[in-house]
């Protein structure tokens, strides 16, 4: 994670057409789509499972960390799918294997 990085488990994530907005107790942190400069899969190794995590970057050297954990995790998979057509359809399925392996993957990189 970059530092700036927002990476609470408590998060709420919100997707509409215009772009995605994040949740952390009362404070939100709104990122619209064409803000976007790069989307970065990893997982992290909970010891027993592991948690698949979507970085953001947008604006200027600022990120946002989302964990399947998330609320709303399944919405934003959708919505970065849906809105980065460049982005594999199937990342998340191939991100899986092999477990407890970081599994670094670079989903979107932006001009």
């Amino acid at each position: 994670m970059k530092n700036g990085s927002i990476a609470y488990p408590n998060k709420i994530c919100q997707v509409d057409n215009g772009g995605l907005t994040i949740s952390v107790k009362k404070q939100e942190t709104r990122i619209e789509w064409s803000e976007v400069k790069s989307l970065v899969a990893f997982k992290v190794d909970k010891l027993t499972y592991d948690s698949i995590c979507i970085q953001v970057d947008y604006g200027q050297n600022r990120s946002v960390v989302a964990l399947e954990e998330t609320e709303g995790w399944e919405i934003l998979v959708r919505g970065v799918k849906a809105n980065f057509p460049s982005v594999n359809p199937t990342w998340d399925i191939d991100i899986i294997q092999p477990p407890f392996a970081e599994n670094f993957t670079v989903l979107y990189k932006g001009d």
